[in-house]
């Protein structure tokens, strides 16, 4: 992830908690200070970057000045989108479906993310999208803040366009309590739960900080091969 994509994160103490998940296998014996630590460097190395990008006439997208102009506009439920290794900046999602605890939000151009009590599902108009994905197992203990094992399965296109399964076997655990910060006027704190997922070569570590009411408030989740990480804010629920 370049420079730039880290300024355009959530802010530092905000992407700190998940990077900090998110950097060890065993995210809950993690040393934390280290990963926070990092995490706020790299933020740091962000707004230098952006000031040069400034004096070179190029500049960077505030995001708090993003979402609140969204929030404005908006009367429905808006997610907030970083993708990691995309040369692109951040996007501001409407919802336009729901069934059940099924959530479909969009893009202006039409580029979709399928979301399920805030855990990916799918992908639509990205290029290299995630199908589909069972992830019940996982997000129970996710939104119950409790430790675990449980399945995964995401669902790829193979290169003749047929659909493929991705077996995944997924441990989770809570790697920090009382995370906090605030975002577009809003301030958020609970348990940062990391979920490390291993099958078929690939190994992966997700994060979420989840409320005490079980609400996935942010995350930051491992789509697919090509697409990589996106880090994911609830602007209104």
């Amino acid at each position: 992830m370049s420079t730039m994509m880290r300024k355009w994160r959530l802010g530092a103490l905000a992407m700190a908690v998940l990077v900090a998940a998110g950097c060890s296998h065993d995210s809950a014996r993690e040393d934390r200070q280290g990963g926070l630590f990092r995490a706020m460097t790299a933020d740091l190395k962000g707004k230098v970057a952006a000031r040069r990008a400034k004096s070179e006439g190029v500049t960077a997208p505030d995001p708090e000045a993003m979402a609140r102009e969204a929030l404005a506009l908006n009367q429905g439920p808006l997610l907030f989108s970083t993708r990691e290794n995309a040369g692109t900046g951040p996007a501001v999602l409407g919802m336009i479906g729901e069934n059940g605890p099924m959530r479909t939000y969009a893009t202006p151009q039409m580029q979709t993310l399928m979301l399920r009590n805030g855990l990916v599902v799918g992908t639509r108009g990205l290029g290299h999208d995630m199908m589909s994905a069972e992830v019940d197992e996982v997000a129970t203990l996710i939104h119950a803040r409790r430790a675990g094992t449980g399945a995964r399965v995401i669902r790829l296109l193979d290169g003749l366009g047929t659909e493929r399964p991705l077996p995944l076997t997924c441990t989770v655990a809570p790697a920090q309590t009382g995370a906090k910060y605030s975002f577009a006027g809003r301030d958020w704190n609970g348990t940062v739960m990391a979920e490390h997922c291993t099958g078929q070569g690939f190994d992966f570590t997700n994060s979420y900080l989840v409320t005490s009411s079980g609400q996935i408030a942010t995350s930051r989740q491992w789509v697919t091969p090509e697409l990589g990480y996106f880090t994911l804010q609830v602007l209104r629920p």
